[in-house]
């Protein structure tokens, strides 16, 4: 079982961290644009 993980299961792993990564960043940036844009607005 963990031979056959090894095989095809990396690159659906690095796949599924990297696809991961960038919904974090995505969801970063734009909880950082909401900061931003409330900071502009009450100011």
């Amino acid at each position: 079982m963990f031979l056959r993980l090894a095989g095809g299961g990396v690159r659906i792993m690095r796949l599924a961290s990297l696809a991961l990564t960038c919904v974090v960043f995505g969801l970063v940036g734009l909880a950082a644009a909401r900061r931003r844009d409330a900071v502009m607005l009450g100011g």
